[in-house]
């Protein structure tokens, strides 16, 4: 079967601050900022949950990246403080009127400073990145795909369809769009993809799955064909090129190795035992087509994933006479 649509969503979520800062355009420095308020927004969730240890991790990752801003200092000693009494003590209630008046100019500048920055439209994408790369890692560890794709259009609003970080913010659109299952609007955006950057390999990822599922299957081989040929190491694209062969019943010996490649890589992948199975299918063996087939049923398959692998083992066993 060609790779799981949600393990590239995965996948793009877990490098998507990566993938956005080395775009090109961003520096180091804004994507430090954009980790440190990523960082930052989960360490005061967790604050106001009350779980001030993993709190103090996170806005200590957020100091660490970005040094000089005074928020993410101050909430850090907050929470230090609290965990140096074992918890459980609050502030007071009027604990902002007690606060030095020294602190008040400083904190005027920085509103001064803050609106400053909304008014510029850096500040726009700033905020809509931010919001994108909080979206995704909530996705992480829920699986709620539909945020990150709506973040995703706010980001594309902004930014110069002709800059790095357009293309960027395209190709996570698209993933979720297929991991959201809605395959026409993800092909859509495959073509989209395609007219911009042609020969970008997670271009090339989203694509040919895209056109897979959405039934453009001639295409969807062109473009798996490419993909390989770009990235001959990567195990979703050796598996994706041992499905395609083995659906067309072409080349059969090049399939089975490069499928037992994309299993030597993640030997519990169900997608990659599932293609394992249907390279045995087409060269006659139902034995190990079976076994293959329905390991790849016990793994984390949904929606039309589980339907496709389900039809395999049943064309599969009315082959073998079961």
């Amino acid at each position: 079967m060609r790779t799981r649509i949600r393990m590239i969503m995965s996948a793009l979520l877990l490098v998507s601050p990566l993938l956005l800062a080395s775009c090109g355009e961003m520096t180091r420095e804004e994507s430090n900022q954009l980790l440190a308020e990523e960082h930052f927004n989960a360490g005061m969730k967790k604050f106001a949950d009350h779980d001030y240890e993993v709190a103090r991790l996170e806005l200590a990752k957020a100091l660490s990246l970005d040094e000089s801003n005074a928020e993410v200092a101050n909430a850090l000693g907050w929470v230090n403080t609290i965990m140096d009494e074992k918890s459980g003590w609050r502030p007071p209630e009027d604990a902002e009127s007690e606060e030095p008046e020294a602190a008040e100019p400083e904190a005027e500048a920085a509103e001064e400073s803050d609106e400053d920055e909304g008014d510029s439209p850096g500040a726009d994408v700033t905020e809509a990145l931010a919001r994108l790369m909080e979206a995704a890692r909530e996705a992480i560890e829920t699986g709620e795909i539909g945020p990150v794709v709506e973040a995703c259009d706010d980001v594309l609003r902004l930014l110069d369809p002709q800059s790095p970080e357009y293309l960027a913010v395209s190709i996570l659109r698209g993933a979720g769009l297929l991991a959201m299952e809605d395959f026409q609007a993800a092909a859509q955006a495959a073509s989209e993809l395609m007219a911009a950057a042609p020969d970008n390999v997670e271009v090339l990822r989203v694509a040919s799955t895209a056109y897979y599922y959405a039934g453009d299957l001639e295409l969807s081989d062109r473009l798996t064909e490419r993909f390989y040929q770009m990235a001959p190491e990567d195990a979703m694209a050796q598996n994706n090129m041992a499905y395609s062969l083995a659906e067309r019943g072409r080349d059969l010996d090049t399939a089975y190795g490069l499928a037992r490649q994309a299993l030597a890589a993640e030997p519990e992948n169900p997608s990659y035992l599932d293609t394992m199975g249907w390279v045995y299918y087409q060269a006659g063996n139902y034995g190990n087509a079976l076994a293959y087939v329905g390991a790849a049923l016990q793994g984390d398959l949904r929606g039309v994933e589980r339907e496709l692998v389900l039809s395999h083992y049943r064309a599969i066993e009315a082959r073998a006479g079961r």
